[in-house]
């Protein structure tokens, strides 16, 4: 609740705007805009004033008491628009990727970031190259038509796991953090929203920078308390509210040992549609290992894709991706896996991970599987 003065106040100047437009609208049409946009600019100038004395309070959600007074507020996050990048940015050791400016619906084409198979692993290109066409065997030799076709309407929701206070795992240097998952995913996941759009799909960013997604915090599973678990849950209701076709959640691995490496896909069998989430993951699975070795990776080490269950999660499935438990109230409704690149804790995936030319190359993988599976459909 908002202070009685302040709320009598904004309650008036609502009423001067019902007054003063039927006012105009009777006796001077023409200039009735001009009164309107005035007296709106004062309203919303009042409703600022009388939000700022309550803590956690939107202008809006102000406003929109006043004009409903029997609407509640929803648990279920605002979808954030289907955005996708111009620009792709780069990672740099101890630096956060910067949140690359936003487009309209259509990308130019050079906006599009380029990449030049390279002969080591970790070696950067200094110049712009041609981009690089799928490799996926399955989608080789099909039409543009037919490809466009395939994607044509199909939301992909592309979650960078982590973010904000969560950072994920980390590869730490003479004591020093200098590699930061929550960072490379979100790289990758930016990388992935452009070449979706060049392709036709409609990439949908549920993190687009630094930040949690369940902000302001709520309980949003209902379990009493507000955690982790809400952020997750957050997620996959961005996700659910899009309407999206596939759910991609884009990870990298940790581990105590700095010798442990490998790549590898989740998925959850026990859905509706567990076999989908089968092959989804089996796609993913091998195009990010197919796209390592092109990047100069040849002995990447194929983790493979798995079900769930042995990773021993909280009621026995991982929660993007997972049913409904007392954890996840609202579950993922479309296809989805969870995938885990390289490990950040390796120091060999790490010097991997802090090269742009490999993000992108990862970011190529997810395409490809993507483009393999609805090619099929």
């Amino acid at each position: 609740m908002f202070p009685r003065a302040r709320f009598s106040g904004v309650v008036a100047v609502v009423l001067l705007v019902i007054v003063a437009v039927s006012g105009c609208s009777a006796s001077a049409p023409m200039a009735a805009p001009r009164v309107v946009k005035a007296i709106e600019t004062a309203t919303l100038t009042a409703v600022d004033t009388a939000s700022a004395s309550v803590p956690g309070t939107t202008p809006s959600a102000v406003l929109q008491s006043i004009l409903s007074p029997t609407s509640s507020a929803s648990l279920m996050p605002t979808p954030e628009p289907m955005l996708v990048p111009t620009q792709v940015p780069t990672l740099a050791p101890n630096a956060e990727p910067a949140r690359p400016t936003m487009a309209e619906p259509t990308l130019a084409p050079s906006a599009i970031p380029t990449l030049m198979p390279t002969s080591t692993a970790t070696e950067a290109t200094a110049t712009p190259q041609p981009l690089l066409e799928p490799t996926s065997s399955a989608t080789a030799g099909a039409s543009p038509t037919a490809s466009a076709y395939a994607a044509s309407g199909k939301i992909i929701a592309i979650d960078p796991g982590h973010g904000g206070a969560e950072s994920g795992a980390v590869h730490v240097t003479a004591g020093k953090v200098d590699l930061v998952e929550k960072d490379v995913n979100l790289t990758i996941a930016w990388q992935l929203a452009s070449l979706l759009q060049r392709e036709g799909y409609r990439p949908l960013l549920i993190r687009q920078s630094d930040r949690a997604v369940n902000e302001p915090a709520r309980d949003l599973n209902g379990d009493g308390q507000i955690d982790g678990d809400d952020d997750l849950q957050a997620r996959v209701d961005v996700a659910n509210a899009a309407g999206a076709d596939l759910l991609l959640s884009i990870h990298n691995n940790g581990d105590s040992s700095p010798s442990t490496r490998g790549t590898s896909t989740w998925y959850c069998a026990d859905r509706p549609f567990g076999d989908q989430n089968r092959r989804l993951a089996l796609l993913v699975q091998s195009s990010l290992m197919r796209q390592l070795k092109l990047a100069g990776y040849t002995d990447a080490i194929d983790g493979g894709a798995h079900d769930d269950p042995p990773l021993q999660k909280p009621f026995g499935h991982l929660f993007v991706v997972g049913p409904q438990t007392p954890r996840v109230s609202r579950p993922s409704t479309m296809p989805g896996v969870v995938g885990e690149s390289l490990f950040v804790t390796s120091d060999r995936e790490a010097k991997l991970l802090s090269d742009e030319s490999v993000l992108l190359r990862i970011a190529q993988a997810y395409l490809d599987a993507v483009v393999a599976f609805f090619s099929k459909e």
